[in-house]
């Protein structure tokens, strides 16, 4: 439901990873000739085509959501999980649901492409008065296919009252995840 794949238009929230925006901000110019040409893609193609990186061949995708579009709109969860071990502060964990396409070129896969789906959870704990510690990361259950880890590194609200996650992912499969 908050998919980088739907158009800006297609859902409601105040941020979501797409607006109307048809060309990438940081990038001054263009990098190929006709990229941003509107008499060769259509206005949703470009709002999409903004998050690649040509050169680097990476997409990026940035989006900003606050707890109520979390869980009114992209199917969140929240949820009190009782006290810290051994501590007296309360926490809570905020559950959002991850899927993530892995897409790559393959001769023997239909029109040369074959894709690999994972379906998993985010999960944020919020602890209060108490800093966060990220050290086992999220991971993949064991009986994934495609294994992997996220590790929060820093979580902040930012001067427009947005919540900040920054990561780092460590894949344990042919390719990459994208983290920024």
């Amino acid at each position: 439901r908050c998919s980088n794949l739907l158009d800006y238009s297609e859902v409601d929230t105040r941020y979501g990873f797409l607006t109307d925006a048809t060309k990438n901000s940081e990038v001054i110019g263009e990098t190929k000739p006709y990229e941003y040409s509107t008499s060769l893609r259509g206005s949703s193609t470009l709002r999409f085509y903004r998050n690649l990186n040509l050169e680097a061949c990476l997409w990026n995708f940035t989006s900003y959501y606050d707890i109520s579009e979390l869980l009114s709109v992209c199917g969140g969860t929240i949820g009190t999980d009782g006290q810290v071990l051994n501590l007296v502060q309360s926490y809570l964990t905020l559950r959002v649901p991850l899927h993530v396409s892995y897409v790559f070129h393959s001769p023997v896969g239909a029109g040369g492409w074959q894709h690999l789906d994972l379906q998993s959870e985010l999960r944020l704990t919020f602890v209060y008065d108490t800093a966060i510690l990220w050290r086992e990361g999220i991971g993949s259950p064991p009986e994934a296919e495609l294994q992997g880890a996220l590790y929060p590194t820093s979580m902040r609200i930012n001067v427009q009252g947005q919540l900040v996650v920054n990561f780092r992912t460590e894949a344990r499969f042919r390719g990459l995840f994208v983290s920024d």
